[in-house]
């Protein structure tokens, strides 16, 4: 009782603070897809009353409302960073500007942190000794801990991650108030936008509770090690669990370069590009072959190693997908890079895009029409990512399309990725790599399902017509695979070719 009480009065608060935000996006929803009701006249009619009052506000919104999120604290910078990339849930203007949210927080006192540190190691019979100096000021602070430089006893050098005080008991308060709003907004549907936020919320909770657990993140790292033990150009840090629990870690701590940082890369003599085509292609590899990714891979927690490799850091955010979906992602990188539009839709629609109880069929023609006008305009190693999301967004609140959790993960990394290669260079296209890293795993290690597909198309067709189309298509991927092969082993030259891994 006592935690709804407190969530409904952080929820009023919330409330007064982010009104003119919420409304923006619910009439967004009501101008794109409009619908009679009470509810939406009374909306429109608040919109154009605030718009004539303060007709320079709504342009200003979005920056508004990222310096409100940063000032709610941890919980709505998480809400800020994942909203960033749900063009089905917030309009273009709005996400545009969450890009930029980072975990921009300011670091918490370190008499604190060692008050925390202090009772975490004696849970592992262990005092603050085992360090043997420990420094006044933190080296990096984000929304739900901070990092410090440290030596063990024996001279080892650490980097000690402390989770915020009082943390947990924070975000459950605020998850509360998320639910009483969930709970309205699902019970009038005018302000709910035809969105299950009851399901956004919980997913949302799952995630960041998972988070707060750096057990779980030690767990995550030690997974994503043993999957990438056979290359050589990723190294991820080594941790000491003799001191680490759920609210410390303690790992080796790596010295770097990070992957956007020009200035630093070019005194060192290193290739910008070498980093990020290693990352790319060890996204494609996490995806397509591990079901297991990373899923959180902003510059801060990547490295390039003065030997050429690149570290991978903070595994609190991590994802996974099970076979079918591997497979089902597969298909979709081949169709994009292979502007089959057609193929995409599909696609988008077999991996859960479109809400239940809809007949895809009656608005498939609308929606590829949208993707055939970027990508018919789009040269094959120009497709950039971000800029399909931005035609999604165009979608999503004309039709009744959503994004799976497991595909907000994944689309919030590759943007991240996307977004540190295209600050090196405009001309960096994610699905360049992709196209490469896909038709060489499809054809070299996937022999037996492509086999299957054929079969399939021939045998489980509604008629001939169609199961020769598939063939056919299925025909003109091997040979461009064949014809192009020496383009495409510039990508996967030496030991990571996904060939040679198998």
């Amino acid at each position: 009782m006592k935690g709804k009480t407190l969530g409904f009065l952080r929820l009023t608060g919330i409330l007064l603070r982010s009104a003119p935000f919420a409304l923006d996006v619910v009439m967004e929803k009501s101008r794109q897809n409009p619908r009679p009701g009470f509810i939406q006249a009374c909306l429109r009619s608040m919109d154009g009353l605030f718009r004539a009052l303060f007709p320079d506000a709504s342009a200003a919104r979005p920056h508004r409302l990222l310096r409100l999120l940063i000032q709610l604290g941890p919980t709505f910078i998480k809400i800020g960073q994942a909203m960033a990339n749900r063009p089905d849930l917030v309009p273009l203007s709005y996400m545009h500007e969450l890009e930029s949210l980072q975990d921009r927080v300011p670091p918490f006192a370190t008499w604190r942190a060692k008050r925390i540190l202090r009772k975490e190691l004696k849970r592992k019979g262990k005092t603050l000794s085992v360090f043997t100096v420990f420094p006044k000021t933190s080296i990096a602070a984000g929304s739900l801990g901070q990092v410090y430089e440290c030596f063990l006893d024996d001279g080892t050098r650490v980097a000690v991650k402390i989770q915020r005080p009082g943390i947990d008991k924070k975000i459950a308060r605020d998850i509360e108030a998320l639910r009483i709003l969930a709970r309205y907004a699902a019970s009038h549907t005018g302000i709910g936008m035809g969105v299950n936020w009851d399901d956004v919320v919980e997913e949302f909770a799952d995630t960041i509770r998972m988070e707060l657990d750096f057990g779980r993140e030690m767990e995550n790292a030690e997974k994503f090690r043993d999957n990438f033990k056979a290359w050589k150009d990723i190294y991820v840090p080594i941790f000491y669990p003799e001191y680490c629990t759920k609210k410390v870690l303690v790992m080796e701590f790596i010295d770097g370069l990070k992957l956007n940082d020009l200035p630093a890369l070019s005194a060192a003599d290193k290739d910008p590009m070498d980093g990020v085509r290693i990352v790319t292609r060890s996204y494609l590899k996490q995806l397509i072959q591990d079901g297991f990714f990373h899923a959180d891979p902003h510059p801060g927690n990547l490295r390039l190693l003065e030997d050429g490799r690149v570290a991978f850091f903070d595994f609190g955010m991590a994802g996974s997908i099970d076979d079918e979906q591997k497979s089902m992602v597969l298909d979709l990188l081949i169709h994009v890079a292979e502007q089959d539009i057609h193929a995409i839709v599909q696609d988008l629609a077999n991996l859960g895009f479109l809400r239940t109880g809809h007949d895809f069929s009656a608005f498939q023609p609308a929606i590829e029409e949208v993707f055939r006008h970027y990508l018919g305009e789009t040269e094959r190693d120009r497709i950039q990512i971000h800029e399909i999301v931005y035609a999604m967004s165009e979608i999503v609140y004309r039709y009744p399309f959503t994004i799976p959790t497991r595909f907000t993960y994944i689309l919030r990394a590759l943007l991240t990725l996307e977004g540190i290669g295209l600050s090196i260079t405009p001309a960096f296209s994610f699905f360049r790599f992709a196209r490469a890293y896909a038709l060489d795993y499809f054809f070299l290690s996937q022999m037996g399902i492509l086999a299957k597909k054929l079969l399939r198309g021939l045998i489980g067709s509604a008629d001939l017509k169609d199961g020769w189309d598939k063939t056919k298509k299925f025909s003109r991927m091997l040979w461009n695979y064949v014809t192009n092969k020496n383009v495409l082993n510039l990508h996967l030259e030496g030991p990571e070719d996904p060939s040679e891994k198998q």
